[in-house]
């Protein structure tokens, strides 16, 4: 097999919906290749993302974690950061949670991210519970430790638990 080295750097235009291209490469002289060649190159397309998303709530008696009782907290902006290899924070989407408390964000590319959530007036964050599958998965500040989006998947475990800035500690 010959190698084949194209210089200048080789531009093709493939028409949308099409997956391939033919490419007619001829010999500069005879001695790797005899005649005009094709090259046949496959187009791959990005990865397929994922979602990420879940559930922001009253925490009313302010322990961090989804008891019976309490209920979703619409109107929550809520944030999405990529974490580059050094730690930086790169802004990525903003949503707003529904009246339910859902939130998601779709077709996020495979990667490392940080939701980043602003609380409402008169609430403050609930204690960070992130090993409990119903536990508030920010920090005091509504920042949620990194966590990756691979192809394909559903990161749907982070919760907000929010506290109203009146309530106690139970």
């Amino acid at each position: 097999e010959a190698d084949v080295t194209f210089s200048p750097t080789l531009s093709v235009v493939i028409p949308a919906g099409e997956k391939s291209a033919a490419i007619l490469a001829t010999p500069v002289d005879d001695s790797d290749l005899e005649g005009p060649e094709t090259l046949r190159i496959e187009l791959v397309g990005p990865t397929p993302g994922g979602s990420v998303g879940d559930f922001v709530w009253r925490d009313t008696n302010g322990n961090g974690i989804q008891d019976s009782g309490e209920y979703g907290l619409g109107g929550v902006t809520v944030g999405l950061y990529a974490v580059d290899g050094g730690g930086k924070l790169t802004f990525q989407a903003k949503t707003t949670s529904a009246y339910d408390g859902k939130y998601s964000f779709t077709n996020v590319p495979v990667g490392q991210y940080v939701v980043q959530v602003s609380a409402p007036e008169g609430y403050e964050f609930s204690p960070r519970v992130g090993d409990d599958s119903k536990g508030s998965k920010v920090d005091a500040k509504g920042r949620t430790s990194a966590f990756v989006v691979e192809s394909k998947s559903f990161v749907d475990d982070i919760d907000i638990g929010l506290k109203s800035v009146s309530s106690t500690q139970v």
